[in-house]
């Protein structure tokens, strides 16, 4: 998938690394550009997996660092604005861990 959400000429993957399902716009969320350096949050909205990917683009060409994670969007912008962790925060992240236990 082109990125449509700056003027980056990098791109994301185009299919979940998990389930393989298309990305689509609303999957993608930019959560921040500093120069040719930009960070992504991407969930599938097949399988919800969530992935991180750091994309620079240097003199040497594109690096791409991706990874599954657990941290929604919000969490990531929590960061950026240096907010701390609060007690709330990991009773609810203890809470939703439970839940996904509970399922399998």
């Amino acid at each position: 998938m082109s990125i449509n959400k700056n003027s980056s000429p990098l791109k994301l993957p185009e299919n979940c690394l998990y389930c393989k399902a298309s990305f689509g716009e609303k999957d993608v969320d930019l959560v921040d550009e500093i120069g040719g350096n930009s960070v992504y949050h991407l969930t599938c909205h097949n399988c919800g997996v969530s992935f991180i990917f750091h994309l620079v683009l240097g003199r040497e060409g594109i690096l791409s660092v991706g990874t599954m994670t657990d941290a929604g969007k919000e969490d990531l912008d929590k960061l950026k604005r240096g907010e701390n962790i609060t007690a709330d925060d990991v009773i609810s992240a203890y809470m939703e861990a439970r839940k996904a236990n509970q399922r399998k």
